[in-house]
């Protein structure tokens, strides 16, 4: 990693910071709602931490329920 290059976390982990199935994680990329890389012709998802952070806090802040799974 190089300097300046934020730390990324792959799509699991991500999943497993929110609460949510990979795939429930992996359509909500797709819907725009968290920004994501494609790596290895877009087989493998990687995400900010900050951003999974954020959007763990505007769901949370938003829905009364978990999300569904």
């Amino acid at each position: 990693m190089t300097m300046g290059t934020p730390q990324r976390i792959r799509l699991k982990t991500a999943a497993a910071m929110l609460g949510v199935h990979p795939e429930t994680l992996r359509r909500w990329a797709h819907e725009g709602m968290v920004t994501y890389w494609a790596i290895g012709r877009g087989r493998y998802m990687e995400f900010d931490p900050k951003d999974i952070e954020a959007l763990d806090v505007s769901w949370r802040r938003d829905r009364k329920e978990p999300p569904v799974h």
